[in-house]
C-alpha cells in the first residue's frame, strides 16, 4: 500500500526526467493567444500516435476575438524522426510540471505548455522550462518544424 501511495503523492511539483521520465511523454502544447488588433493565435502541438512521433502546427488570422477554427490560416503537420522526438525532449528535460489552475492573467498571450505523461491522473500539466535558453531553443525549433511542415 506504501508504494502505491508513494507513486501517485507528487510534491506540487514535478521535474521531468526525475519525477517523469522521458518516455512517459505522450503530448506537449504551447499555445500563444492574443486579443490586440489583429489578434494573434499560434500553437505547436507533439505527441506520440500509434507508436510514431508527430507535429503539427496551427496560425489562425482574423480580425475578431476570439479566433475560431475557421480563422485556421495555416494548418501542417509532419512525422517526427526519433531524432527530432529525442530533441523535444531535450528541451524539456529539467523543466517544472505543476498542478494545473485557473490562471487568468488580464492580458497575458502565453504562451502556454501543456504537458502530457502516463501517469498525470489528468492533474500535473503546466509546464515550465528549466532555463530561458532551453524556452528560446524550443521556440526555434519549432519555428525550424513548422517551415518543414509546411513544404
Amino acid at each position: 500500500m506504501e508504494f502505491y501511495r508513494s507513486l501517485f503523492s507528487f510534491d506540487r511539483e514535478m521535474v521531468v526526467g526525475k519525477n517523469i521520465s522521458l518516455d512517459e511523454i505522450t503530448q506537449f502544447h504551447c499555445v500563444r493567444d492574443s486579443s490586440v488588433y489583429p489578434p494573434v493565435y499560434t500553437a505547436y502541438h507533439f505527441c506520440i500516435e500509434n507508436g510514431s512521433a508527430q507535429f503539427e502546427y496551427e496560425t489562425r488570422e482574423g480580425n475578431s476575438w476570439p479566433l475560431t477554427e475557421e480563422d485556421i490560416a495555416i494548418l501542417a503537420a509532419k512525422d517526427l524522426t526519433q531524432e527530432e522526438w529525442d530533441e523535444l525532449c531535450s528541451f524539456l528535460e529539467g523543466g517544472h510540471v505543476k498542478k494545473e489552475d485557473e490562471d487568468l492573467v488580464d492580458g497575458d498571450d502565453g504562451p502556454w505548455f501543456t504537458l502530457y505523461w502516463d501517469r498525470d491522473r489528468s492533474e500535473y500539466r503546466t509546464f515550465s522550462f528549466a532555463t530561458d535558453e532551453a524556452r528560446r531553443s524550443f521556440e526555434e525549433y519549432c519555428e525550424h518544424l513548422a517551415a518543414s511542415a509546411g513544404q
